[in-house]
């Protein structure tokens, strides 16, 4: 968008500050009513389309920061690339001669009535009632969830109350079997201890019989009274006795012997249960005003990064096995994984079968193995990492189990990947690289990274998908590397321009010398055609009669010897 569209452009360049109530989108300048009079009369602009200036602010202003014309030329797009779907000027034919060229006009000429643009239209309409209806059936899941969320909590309290009353049931059982075993048990001990008061009430007597006949009784009656008393004292130790054999003298406790699923239910019982959100199939329909007929479901969308679910098929002790410093890492066409140890020293290739077997292990000294990419189904290329040693990128031949080419670059290579022919490696304080047609690789400074990072690629058409992984960023980056050339025209843009001159200048030097060629060519047909002529004229000359003049005639230029000829 311009920098100020409220002033007219035109009045500006005249030292006039005057309002813009207009924009002309060929121009790309806001213009007033007087101004905008006089456009409409130039010839050269009277087929502008002027618009309200109001009109314009409204479009979005990625619309309105759409470059008009070319960034390396400052010219104005005429033509365009339908091979590389880019707008060029002029200027940039020579880079596109073997494209498919056509005009600007004729591409954007009726674009707001072209299919694309319809169907275009007609799909954010879709979208849009498609929103809708999601919105819709999004708000009635959490009316749903609140429903359920109040049914399962009652459910839970239902539960509860079914757990406590169960518990109380067990409760009043064992509280009545502990009533009953405290009065059997009482009952038992005050049976004795009636019996053992009967016996001491007899014990008494005989203690106080026994007292008098000490005190008051004569030998004969203490003699034959102490017999008696003896017999009753023995009864009653017998008894004491048999209270001890009968165990009715032990020791009675009561004693709760838990059950064991009580303490399961207090150590293993974590919880109360579970909640779990279980999933269905939506029965939402996408439609297309394009084909009413074809409604496409949610389950049946494409798969994307958030309901691919990874599923673990193999897993490879690297570590232990195959080595300390495991950093890069490809699967082959036929299968094998290759990793890489980014040992400083002891670097190298590791190659594990599909049957997770070691294949074979490759030294990769004196550099080192940081990252790995495929190129194709016998080489990879492997980067250096921090190797001081040798910088660059090693091409290695997996069949044969050797290094075939070395690439040297200018600083420590991290991260590799590959995509339409080409190689893209992050380079340590120069940016990305890309190699192409096995020429040394041309730096895009994209951005700055910390050292180490790693980079992958994908294929997306014309244009390839770059993800960098760096220790605290991942930067997406979406690059376009079949027309790298155009890319690399702003940094060999010199370069260009001093190839251009000297071929302009080997066309004049070329001209010249045509030119010079042509002229003695011409001289030479000249001279020739006076010895023509004079040897002519002498033969006529002799004929005449006249000899002298005939042979004078012949020693002096064309015209003369034929002019002295016909004398003679």
């Amino acid at each position: 968008m311009a920098a100020n569209t409220g002033i007219c452009g035109i009045c500006s360049l005249r030292q006039i500050t005057q309002t813009s109530n207009h924009w002309c989108q060929q121009c790309e300048e806001p213009l007033c009513d007087e101004c905008r009079d006089n456009h409409k009369l130039l010839k050269v602009t009277r087929s502008h389309d002027l618009i309200p200036i109001s009109d314009y602010k409204s479009i979005p202003s990625f619309i309105t920061d759409i470059q008009q014309s070319c960034i390396y030329h400052n010219e104005q797009y005429q033509q365009y690339c339908v091979e590389h779907a880019l707008p060029i000027c002029f200027k940039c034919i020579n880079d596109h001669r073997k494209c498919n060229v056509t005009t600007l006009e004729q591409v954007t000429n009726n674009v707001k009535t072209s299919e694309k643009f319809l169907d275009l239209e007609s799909r954010l309409d879709d979208l849009s009632q498609n929103i809708d209806i999601i919105k819709k059936d999004r708000n009635y899941n959490v009316t749903n969830i609140e429903q359920m969320k109040t049914k399962l909590g009652k459910a839970i309290r239902q539960k509860r109350a079914e757990i406590n009353k169960h518990l109380d049931n067990l409760e009043k059982i064992i509280v009545k079997d502990l009533e009953e075993k405290e009065c059997q048990s009482k009952e038992r001990i005050k049976k004795v201890i009636s019996l053992v008061k009967e016996k001491e009430t007899i014990i008494s007597q005989c203690q106080t019989d026994f007292l008098s006949i000490k005190q008051y009784a004569s030998n004969l009656q203490t003699f034959f009274g102490i017999t008696e008393i003896e017999v009753k004292v023995y009864e009653n130790e017998q008894y004491l006795h048999s209270l001890g054999e009968d165990k009715s003298l032990e020791q009675v406790e009561l004693v709760w012997k838990e059950d064991p699923a009580i303490h399961c239910i207090l150590s293993s019982l974590r919880n109360f249960g579970s909640i779990e959100l279980k999933t269905q199939t939506s029965n939402i329909e996408f439609t297309r005003a394009k084909d009413k007929q074809a409604q496409l479901q949610v389950v049946k969308t494409e798969e994307t990064i958030d309901n691919v679910k990874m599923v673990l098929q193999r897993e490879i002790s690297t570590i232990t096995t195959y080595g300390s410093d495991i950093r890069g890492c490809c699967l082959s066409e036929e299968g094998d994984m290759l990793f890489t140890d980014n040992q400083l020293e002891n670097g190298c290739l590791t190659v594990i079968a599909t049957d997770n077997k070691l294949k074979y292990k490759m030294p990769l000294g004196p550099s080192c193995g940081f990252d790995i990419t495929c190129i194709d189904g016998k080489r990879v290329a492997i980067t250096t990492g921090g190797s001081e040693v040798k910088i660059g990128i090693d091409i290695i031949d997996v069949k044969k189990r050797s290094k075939i080419k070395f690439i040297e670059l200018p600083s420590r290579t991290w991260g590799i990947t590959g995509g339409h022919n080409s190689l893209i490696v992050c380079v340590e304080g120069r940016g990305t690289g890309q190699t192409r047609n096995k020429r040394l690789p041309h730096f895009y400074n994209l951005c700055s990274l910390e050292p180490g990072p790693f980079v992958h690629g994908s294929d997306q058409g014309l244009y390839s998908r770059i993800i960098l992984l760096a220790q605290t960023r991942v930067i997406h980056l979406d690059i376009c590397l079949s027309i790298g050339y155009v890319m690399r025209s702003r940094i060999t843009r010199k370069r260009r321009e001093r190839s251009r001159s000297r071929r302009i200048r080997r066309i004049r030097r070329s001209r010249r010398s045509r030119r010079r060629s042509n002229r003695r060519r011409r001289e030479a047909g000249e001279g020739e055609a006076g010895a023509g002529g004079a040897v002519d004229g002498g033969r006529r000359g002799e004929r005449a009669g006249g000899t002298g003049k005939g042979a004078a005639g012949g020693v002096g230029r064309a015209g003369e010897g034929t002019e002295e000829g016909a004398r003679g």
